[in-house]
C-alpha cells in the first residue's frame, strides 16, 4: 500500500510540475510578458504574428548591455526584407529557463506601446503551454487547429480555394490580408471594398496603403469582420531608421496567400492556447 500511496504521489508531483509548465497572459490591453536580461528587469510584448524572435526597442541594447554579433541579417516581411543587426542575448523568464532566440535591432520600435522594451513571437517563450486569455468567460467550443512548427503561430488552411497561412494579429481591430491574398479574393469576388484606400501603420513605422471591406468566407470557422487589403503599394519608412527592400520574387514563384485575423474576429472568444507536446493551437469561443 505505501508503494502504491508513493507512486500516486510522484504521479501527482509531475502533473503538478507539467501544469507549472505553462505561461498566462492576459490580452487587455496587450500580452505582456515580463523578463530579465543580463540581470536588468525588462517588459517585452508578446505578439503571435512573430515567429521566434525577439525585436528590440532602440534603447535596450545600451540599457540592458546587448552585444551585437558581428554581422548584419535581411528579415523578410510579407513582401519586404528589412535590414537589421543581429544578437543573440540571453533572456530569463519567471520559470527559470532561458531563451537564446536570435533579436533584431532595427532602430525603430516595433509597436507604440508606452512600458515596453520590444517584443517577442511566443515560440521564444520557454514554456510547454501558452495561454493569451483575451477576455473573461467559461464554456465555449474550442476548435483545434495543428501547427506545423509549434513556435510559429502559423495556420495552414484555405480562403478562396487556395492555400494560405493564418496568423493572429491583437495589435489592431481590423483583420488583414496580404498583398497576394488580397488581389486572389478580389479577383474571385469574395472580397467587397468598404471605403476608400487609406494609409495604413504596419509595424517598426513602416506604412502602405490598404483598402478596408469585407470578405464573404469564414476563416477558422470565424468571420474576418472589417479587413484591411493590402495595396500594390510598398512598404516604406517614416523615417530613415528603417532599411526597407523590396522583394520581387521570380515570376515563376508561386504566391504565398497569408491572412491575420484581428480582435474584432476574434470578438467573441475567450483565449488562444498552444500545446507544444501536441503541436496544436486551441482556440476557445462562444459559437
Amino acid at each position: 500500500m505505501r508503494l502504491i500511496a508513493f507512486g500516486i504521489a510522484a504521479l501527482a508531483l509531475l502533473a503538478a510540475q507539467a501544469r507549472a509548465d505553462e505561461i498566462v497572459l492576459r490580452a487587455d490591453p496587450q500580452p505582456i510578458v515580463d523578463v530579465t536580461i543580463n540581470g536588468n528587469a525588462a517588459r517585452l510584448l508578446v505578439d503571435p504574428g512573430l515567429p521566434d524572435v525577439i525585436v528590440f526597442d532602440p534603447g535596450a541594447e545600451a540599457r540592458f548591455g546587448i552585444r551585437r554579433m558581428p554581422f548584419a541579417a535581411e528579415v523578410g516581411l510579407d513582401d519586404a526584407s528589412i535590414r537589421a543587426r543581429i544578437a543573440r542575448p540571453s533572456v530569463r523568464f519567471a520559470n527559470g529557463k532561458s531563451s537564446r532566440a536570435f533579436a533584431g535591432l532595427f532602430g525603430a520600435r516595433w509597436m507604440e506601446l508606452p512600458g515596453i522594451d520590444g517584443a517577442l513571437g511566443p515560440g521564444v517563450l520557454p514554456f510547454d503551454d501558452i495561454r493569451i486569455v483575451l477576455r473573461d468567460g467559461a464554456g465555449g467550443a474550442v476548435r483545434q487547429f495543428a501547427l506545423k512548427n509549434p513556435d510559429v503561430w502559423q495556420i495552414p488552411t484555405t480562403l478562396g480555394a487556395e492555400p494560405v497561412s493564418v496568423t493572429f494579429g491583437l495589435r489592431r481591430e481590423e483583420s488583414m490580408l496580404n498583398r497576394s491574398a488580397a488581389s486572389l479574393l478580389s479577383e474571385r469576388g469574395l472580397f467587397t471594398p468598404s471605403g476608400d484606400v487609406r494609409p495604413t501603420l504596419f509595424f517598426l513605422g513602416l506604412r502602405t496603403t490598404t483598402h478596408p471591406g469585407l470578405v464573404s468566407e469564414r476563416v477558422l470557422g470565424r468571420s474576418m469582420g472589417e479587413t484591411l487589403a493590402r495595396t500594390a503599394a510598398p512598404l516604406s519608412g517614416a523615417t530613415g531608421d528603417v532599411d526597407v527592400i523590396v522583394v520581387r520574387p521570380p515570376s515563376d514563384a508561386p504566391p504565398r496567400y497569408g491572412a491575420t485575423l484581428g480582435r474584432a474576429a476574434l470578438a467573441d472568444c475567450f483565449e488562444i492556447s498552444v500545446s507544444r507536446r501536441t503541436k496544436k493551437l486551441s482556440l476557445r469561443c462562444a459559437d
